[in-house]
């Protein structure tokens, strides 16, 4: 344990911003063709974080960093606890916490207020859904930007 404790403070030491990314799913609700898991390059077995797990993890690396962001191949927001592994990062833990989004799952903008998430970080690559879905196969823009909107007027 004393390892730890010195590893832990060598961090604090020489970083003063330390994040990781946890990846609660590599599943997606779209089909991008630019990316490995829409447009199904990537093969690997297609599942879900569980939570006792995340939280076994979470508790004992939480030391070594400041920032959770939920980013990965997958949607986070199609795992189905979702909100409550923001909850468990930001309120328990009292850690900083991000989400990158293609913003079609966010039909909850209270819940995700509750949660505590600090920032979210929502995929919009179009000025008009003709634009926005050569990337973003399968989104819909106008929901996209009225999920935004609510969220916003939810905060």
């Amino acid at each position: 344990m004393t390892n730890y404790r010195k590893l832990i403070k060598s961090l604090r030491n020489k970083f003063t911003s330390r994040q990781i990314n946890i990846e609660l799913t590599n599943i997606c609700n779209l089909h991008c063709p630019l990316c490995s898991t829409g447009s199904g390059f990537d093969v690997s077995p297609k599942g879900m974080m569980d939570f006792g797990n995340y939280k076994h993890f979470i508790d004992l690396c939480s030391p070594l960093f400041n920032t959770i962001s939920f980013l990965g191949s997958g949607e986070p927001m199609l795992h189905p606890r979702f909100i409550e592994f923001v909850h468990y990062a930001t309120k328990v833990k009292r850690k900083f916490t991000a989400c990158g989004t293609n913003g079609e799952m966010m039909r909850d903008p209270e819940a995700i207020v509750k949660s505590g998430l600090h920032m979210i970080l929502v995929d919009i690559d179009g000025l008009n859904q003709s634009q926005h879905s050569i990337y973003r196969v399968g989104s819909d823009l106008e929901n996209v930007i009225n999920s935004t909107k609510k969220l916003v007027a939810e905060k």
